[in-house]
């Protein structure tokens, strides 16, 4: 819907444009492991988390350099007929980090904050506010405008950092929550009208946060063409590509049971990491 903090650029820039994604910005370095781990991960086993800390070894026929990814995401922007651009861009993004099981695995924040909706959305599913989460009542919800709800919830599951993921990934959950809160009119009926929460439901949830993440990566990386076109070029274009993420993002949550998921255990992280690898894959293929 737009209204993510990422896209919020300084007057005279295209607003589009996030201040990390302007040509020669600098970047916040990455957090230690120690700063980038939830909640979530607390109850993780040892052995698991040290798995976790080893890059996966890219597979050299995957490689493709990030020029190519900025050269087609160029072609993108500047095509009226953009599937096959929108495709080679999504494609050469994927190959450029070694291939779809890289991809997935170096969103280790936006794995993690998915862990984090998840957890959330199953709690609230079956109590409604007398859910308690992490030491967090939502009967202390009750009566509070939707602003100050979206607002709870993403400091939740994404508490503000500076580092670079960490503030795509919580934009990213902004976006899909306010999705969350357009399906249940969250304004008007409450948190507890989450009870008739179902898989479809879910379903666009993740796959909202999943292209508004990936959307933000792929801008950090190529999106610095965008802010040399007109404002309104831009959001149409953004609306395009998302769409297109989107639309290859096509999850089958089926055999998935939410409310039984351990989110915070290993169940949960490998439910997660298979959700983002799938959605590499398609876009890779």
């Amino acid at each position: 819907m737009g209204t993510s903090k990422s896209y919020s650029g300084p007057s005279g820039k295209n607003p589009l444009i996030p201040d990390w994604a302007e040509e020669g910005a600098n970047v916040p370095a990455q957090a230690s492991s120690a700063q980038d781990t939830t909640k979530l991960d607390e109850g993780s086993a040892e052995a698991n988390t040290d798995q976790e800390n080893v890059p996966p070894t890219p597979n050299p026929a995957a490689l493709e350099s990030w020029g190519d990814v900025k050269g087609n995401f160029t072609r993108y922007v500047g095509n009226s007929s953009p599937s096959a651009s929108g495709r080679s861009t999504l494609k050469s993004f994927v190959r450029a980090q070694g291939g779809a099981r890289s991809a997935s695995s170096s969103s280790r924040r936006g794995r993690s904050v998915v862990q984090n909706i998840g957890g959330i959305l199953s709690g609230l599913s079956q109590k409604g506010t007398k859910f308690v989460y992490e030491g967090f009542n939502f009967q202390e919800c009750v009566g509070k405008t939707s602003t100050e709800l979206l607002a709870t919830l993403v400091e939740l599951v994404a508490p503000d950092s500076d580092d670079l993921e960490s503030v795509i990934a919580r934009n990213a959950s902004i976006e899909a929550f306010q999705k969350l809160f357009e399906i249940f009119d969250i304004n008007a009926q409450g948190l507890d009208s989450l009870k008739n929460l179902n898989v479809d439901n879910i379903k666009i949830i993740f796959q909202t946060y999943l292209s508004e993440y990936i959307f933000a990566s792929l801008l950090q990386k190529a999106g610095q063409k965008l802010g040399k076109i007109s404002h309104k070029d831009a959001m149409r274009i953004e609306k395009r590509m998302k769409g297109y993420i989107s639309s290859k993002v096509n999850l089958d949550l089926s055999s998935i049971d939410f409310s039984r998921m351990d989110w915070k255990g290993q169940p949960g992280k490998v439910f997660v990491q298979s959700i983002f690898e799938k959605a590499y894959e398609l876009m890779e293929t």
